[in-house]
């Protein structure tokens, strides 16, 4: 989860970040505070992250949003970005990008087109899901012909998965 807050440039002394969702898992409020590395300066915005993600990689998440393909932008122009959860497109995720990620439902939606069942991306993919896993965030694998072929059914598949992942 990432969260920015903006800090007037007249305050700067007595600045106490609020309760985070984040907060939660802590056992005190200095071990949230430890857990994410919070810098404060002057007239800035103030970054809260759960994990930590290689800043490397954010530049061509923001080129993938440019560029995506027809599947992703039909998915996210037709269903995702109006939903009433919010989704991510093209998040950074540690030192992966992922297509489409919901933080309240914890679930990363990935469209596979024919490349990813060749061997090297069938190992690359089950070694991400593997690191996702393990932050416990559930990934959903859905080809590309399916987006196409049957549009409707996979907005209610995802739509049944976030609703059961937030109750």
């Amino acid at each position: 989860m990432v969260q920015f807050i903006y800090i007037p440039p007249g305050r700067t002394h007595n600045i106490r970040p609020p309760v985070l969702p984040l907060a939660r898992e802590a056992q005190s409020r200095n071990q949230f505070l430890a857990l994410n590395c919070i810098a404060v300066k002057k007239g800035l915005k103030m970054k809260i992250s759960k994990w930590k993600h290689n800043s490397q990689l954010t530049k061509n998440a923001k080129l993938l949003r440019k560029n995506m393909t027809k599947e992703e932008r039909r998915l996210w122009h037709g269903f995702l970005k109006f939903y009433k959860v919010r989704f991510l497109r093209q998040k950074v995720i540690g030192n992966y990008i992922v297509d489409f990620y919901c933080a309240q439902a914890r679930l990363v939606i990935e469209l596979d087109g024919s490349q990813h069942y060749e061997d090297k991306a069938v190992e690359y993919d089950s070694e991400r899901s593997e690191f996702l896993n393990s932050k416990g965030i559930e990934v959903v694998r859905i080809p590309n012909n399916q987006v196409t072929e049957n549009f409707y059914g996979v907005c209610e598949y995802i739509d049944n998965l976030v609703r059961g992942r937030i109750t």
